[in-house]
């Protein structure tokens, strides 16, 4: 009987076929995708993240869910503001610049009960450290004196609303807690107390500084708001007398000095202050 050859027979002279690429082909694949990380290595590297900025936001977002917590449970009332934290910062060798424990021990801080991290009280872009120091100093962040704290009114002008201290989370219906910043880093040679007070409803053309926020991040401050979303927030006075950003000189200097003893003329950075705290 005549056999047949099975379909899978090997036909003889028949080249045997590979998967695989050509030296060439690779060489191809690995020369488009160079170029591919050539072009895209911009885009790659405006988001590559700043670590001491997100570091910065993290912080400011914790207090302010630790601020949230304590609303929450004490009926919608406001954490006051003269004892949320203790401790004042200055540039002696005064152990209150170094004692964590003033921070986040309940007894003597109300937010200490929320949050036990020390790390989130400080910028780290704040660098700055007197040489009397024994360390450095463990605080940037100062909260709203708006928020049951004890602010001066000055007045108002025609451009101004009617201020008033905030008891509870429900009195931010203007302008909104989206708008109505709690934490924010205070300038180095501002920071004493807890408290970033404003001072707000000069007149028009009589603005001054009280208190002066940082700028640690090229010209930018790190803030929280009442709805807990962070933020950098850019000033805009960047020269000239009503100028926001100072230069750390890093003295202790009495209240009232040097910012305070400037009259701005109009400044924004004012301005934006009076829009992000409580009115009727």
């Amino acid at each position: 009987m005549r056999t047949h050859p099975t379909t899978n027979a090997r036909v003889s002279g028949q080249k045997k076929e590979t998967g695989g690429f050509t030296f060439t082909e690779l060489l191809v694949v690995v020369a488009t995708l160079a170029i591919l990380m050539f072009v895209m290595a911009p885009a790659f590297a405006s988001v590559k993240p700043n670590s001491k900025i997100e570091q910065c936001l993290d912080g400011k977002r914790q207090l302010a869910l630790a601020w949230e917590m304590y609303a929450s449970d004490n009926s919608d009332r406001l954490m006051s503001v003269s004892s949320w934290i203790s401790g004042i910062m200055d540039w002696s060798s005064s152990s209150q610049n170094t004692n964590t424990t003033l921070l986040t021990n309940p007894t003597s801080a109300l937010i200490g009960a929320y949050n036990s991290s020390v790390a989130v009280f400080k910028c780290p872009a704040d660098y700055y450290q007197s040489p009397v120091n024994p360390g450095p100093r463990v605080r940037s962040v100062s909260m709203d004196t708006m928020l049951t704290g004890s602010p001066t009114i000055q007045g108002t002008g025609s451009q101004h609303h009617n201020f008033f201290i905030a008891r509870k989370l429900s009195d931010l219906a203007r302008p909104g807690p989206a708008m109505v910043y709690v934490f924010l880093d205070e300038h180095a040679d501002s920071i004493n107390d807890g408290l970033f007070q404003l001072d707000p409803g000069y007149a028009l053309g009589q603005e001054k500084w009280r208190d002066l926020p940082a700028a640690y991040h090229d010209g930018a401050c790190g803030m929280s708001f009442a709805d807990g979303h962070t933020e950098m927030h850019v000033w805009q006075q960047k020269s000239g007398i009503n100028k926001t950003i100072y230069p750390v000189l890093m003295t202790t200097s009495p209240f009232g000095a040097p910012w305070a003893t400037v009259t701005l003329g109009i400044s924004a950075d004012y301005e934006w202050f009076e829009g992000h705290i409580p009115y009727h």
